[in-house]
């Protein structure tokens, strides 16, 4: 509700401030900016941040800790589709308050266009909280490139029959180091780049290497089918079987 209340109060604030769409839309046309209010605009460029933060939340351990806390499959299955279209006006939101920025200051700001409208248009009591909220929404997501590269061993144990210890570990250790290793060439340190910086490809390239060690470690392994077996079963994940309604 925080984080809610905060990104509604600054988006409001900013397109108020900026007088509308049409302005928004005036200057990104005397700045050159083409395809600046084009949904569609830069496509292959924002599918990196589609597949990183899709990886990322599929496996959020806070995730799947209220999915299980659900008293029925379709009561969890219903919540999580409902989720998802509320995250689609959310977004719009802070995408929106962005594409303000444009109009309410020359440059970009140093801290970002979301807190120079804190700062700047809010009140101090409404502007703590706004802070606040979007703070703790920044300070979550950071977590979305490590979990990236423990996204193929964490999904591949609810479905993978040979899974086990040897590969998750082997596929976590390659998939984190992938994730170091592009950090460290973000940060401007000299190792080589084979791919283009914050693409889809990057991405893809690191979760689909993440995948052939997994295999590959799994096949080499001798598989506990007991064991995994029993973990699927109890997972359920692919919904094959009814779950009994909690009491209580």
């Amino acid at each position: 509700m925080l984080l809610v209340l905060s990104a509604v109060l600054v988006f409001i604030t900013a397109l108020t401030r900026a007088g509308g769409l049409a302005p928004i839309a005036a200057a990104a046309a005397a700045a050159g900016k083409d395809g600046y209010m084009d949904i569609t605009s830069g496509t292959s460029r924002y599918a990196m941040y589609i597949i990183t933060f899709g990886c990322a939340w599929m496996i959020q351990a806070n995730v799947w800790q209220r999915i299980s806390a659900a008293r029925t499959d379709r009561d969890a299955r219903k919540m999580t589709v409902l989720s998802f279209f509320a995250y689609i006006p959310l977004y719009l939101i802070v995408v929106l308050t962005g594409m303000a920025g444009l109009v309410l200051f020359l440059t970009l700001p140093q801290g970002g266009v979301v807190t120079a409208v804190v700062v700047n248009y809010l009140p101090p009591v409404l502007g703590a909280i706004a802070f606040v909220g979007i703070s703790a929404a920044v300070m979550s997501t950071m977590d979305s490139l490590i979990n990236t590269g423990v996204f193929v061993p964490l999904v591949a144990g609810f479905v993978w029959r040979r899974g086990n210890a040897p590969e998750a570990m082997a596929s976590m250790v390659v998939g984190l180091s992938y994730c170091l290793y592009n950090l460290l060439i973000s940060a401007g340190l000299p190792p080589p780049s084979f791919w283009a910086a914050q693409s889809a490809q990057q991405v893809i390239l690191g979760v689909s290497l993440s995948a052939a060690v997994y295999v590959a470690v799994s096949l080499c392994t001798k598989p506990d089918y007991e064991k995994t077996d029993a973990f699927i079963a109890a997972a359920n994940l692919l919904g094959r079987q009814k779950r009994p309604p909690q009491q209580g």
